[in-house]
């Protein structure tokens, strides 16, 4: 019996596909991986700016007694304040990779795990006993846009009222509000030396806000990057 693998779409692949991307499969994902060569993509994300689809990462929201599940089984390197971003990591022989969480409020977080461990992540989490507290898998409902390069603060300043003004808004910052009239989530995770947002919005939206982050960035000569590129980008660090 022939068995099939479902294989998971973001919401932006026709807009991939239209931009004549090489496409991919990994982690179950379509991706693109370049759209003209992942050493030009790179390079051009050093000297300007670069934008690409990271809806295959893995997200959870957290509600609850977030403090409680931090003392019980995950370690964190960085501030867990709200407004900051953390890295936590579960015990070593969990097989579940680096989780970034973003402190939103005092009982809110979001974490952003490898592709196809949410679901993991969220398992473990409603395990955790006696703390009151709930985790959801929210990877399905929800795309995620990453904005990346020296010209990136500038595009993202001209499309939200959130102050994203670099020396407020550091590196390991997170906030929600909105983007180009968009609820979102923000969390900026630098790659290397390179300003580094990554935008999370109502899979509904994800189109309308690639699209409105092209048009904000033309006169910065905006590029699309796939996942070979920011490979590239994560190698330099």
């Amino acid at each position: 019996m022939t068995v099939f693998t479902a294989i998971g779409l973001s919401a932006l692949h026709h807009t991939h596909i239209a931009l004549n991307a090489h496409m991919a499969e990994r982690f179950g994902w379509q991706q693109p991986t370049y759209y003209t060569s992942a050493d030009k993509e790179a390079e051009t994300v050093r000297s300007g700016v670069g934008i690409s689809d990271i809806g295959p990462l893995g997200k959870v929201l957290l509600h609850g007694e977030i403090d409680r599940y931090l003392l019980n089984g995950l370690k964190q390197e960085g501030a867990t304040e709200v407004g900051n971003v953390a890295l936590m990591r579960f015990t070593e022989d969990s097989g579940i990779g680096d989780i970034l969480m973003a402190r939103l409020a005092h009982d809110e977080a979001i974490l952003i795990t490898e592709p196809n461990q949410a679901q993991a992540v969220a398992g473990i989490m409603a395990d955790a006993g006696e703390i009151c507290a709930h985790a959801v898998d929210i990877t399905s409902v929800m795309i995620g846009i990453r904005l990346i390069g020296p010209s990136a603060p500038r595009i993202l300043g001209s499309v939200t009222e959130l102050n994203t003004d670099p020396r407020y808004f550091v590196n390991m910052s997170c906030t929600q509000g909105n983007i180009s009239q968009v609820h979102g989530t923000l969390i900026r995770y630098d790659l290397a030396d390179l300003p580094s947002y990554d935008i999370y919005v109502d899979r509904s939206y994800g189109k309308y806000i690639w699209e409105t982050l092209i048009e904000a960035g033309h006169r910065f000569k905006i590029v699309p990057v796939g996942m070979d590129s920011l490979s590239i980008l994560k190698r330099s660090m």
